[in-house]
């Protein structure tokens, strides 16, 4: 049991560095080890790239990047907690203009070189107009598969 709220990289490097107080975000980043007094170029996908966290060549250190133009996470690289001698590779790819912004239409996560899981976004929208009852936990109710997995005996 986790006695402490997680915080998850992705969600830091992907979402929360456009509106949290950057003093914050340093601190999230530092929190997950991440060396922030490491900073290179490099080049991703074809698109010149920060890399921030490890020196040049070093692949073996917790790092992210970011697209150097359009400013966006692109990829982070961290040792498993597992097993230090492997390296999870999550990548945002895809991104597409929307709104103001971009957005990721895949995101790959790597472990050992390996593809582990892929997520496909295929018809994002902004500007709809959502039901405020969506944000209100006293309406949600719990998924219907968990009342057939009680009434099989968890199975």
């Amino acid at each position: 049991i986790r006695s402490k709220a997680m915080v998850h990289p992705l969600m830091v490097l992907g979402f929360d560095v456009y509106t949290l107080p950057v003093a914050e975000t340093a601190r999230k980043l530092r929190e997950l080890k991440f060396d922030l007094s490491k900073l290179h170029e490099t080049t991703w996908q074809g698109r010149p790239a920060y890399v921030v966290g490890a020196a040049a060549g070093d692949s073996t250190s917790a790092q992210f990047w970011i697209d150097k133009e359009r400013l966006y996470f692109v990829r982070s690289l961290e040792p498993s907690q597992k097993d230090s001698t492997t390296m999870l590779d999550t990548r945002f790819e895809d991104y597409r203009p929307m709104g103001d912004g971009w957005l990721e239409m895949e995101v790959v996560f790597l472990a050992g070189g390996e593809v582990k899981m892929r997520e496909e976004y295929t018809e994002p929208r902004i500007g709809m107009k959502l039901d405020p009852a969506l944000y209100d936990p006293r309406k949600w109710t719990p998924p219907t598969w968990i009342g057939r997995a009680a009434a099989s005996g968890g199975n």
